[in-house]
């Protein structure tokens, strides 16, 4: 038996299946749409969530050619989800923020 320390797969060769590069496609759009979330609730109104669904909808689309209709229909529904759930709370934060001031220290109250 030889060690993969001594002989290291060649760059097809990871010895990844099916399913986990499914899976590794699926979490990732997951995350990116997530963060996408974030930044939109952060810098953007309600109103750019649409065209971001849309974007989207078509990389759900190019999976979905690619793995199948079911990876496609999941990877839509739950990055929509995501990029949603990630705005609000985004909003919330920046809502949150904007009402505390910092404390001020004694001597600057007497300026």
């Amino acid at each position: 038996m030889t060690s993969p320390l001594l002989y290291p797969m060649g760059k097809g060769d990871r010895g990844e299946t099916l399913a986990e590069k499914r899976e590794a496609s699926m979490w990732g759009l997951i995350i990116a749409s997530g963060v996408c979330g974030l930044l939109f609730g952060r810098y953007f109104k309600i109103y750019a969530l649409i065209p971001a669904t849309l974007v989207l909808a078509g990389i759900a689309y190019f999976l979905a050619s690619k793995q199948g209709l079911a990876i496609g229909v999941l990877s839509l529904v739950l990055a929509t989800a995501a990029i949603q759930l990630c705005y609000f709370l985004s909003v919330a934060v920046t809502i949150f923020m904007d009402n505390f001031e910092p404390a001020r220290v004694p001597s600057e109250e007497f300026l």
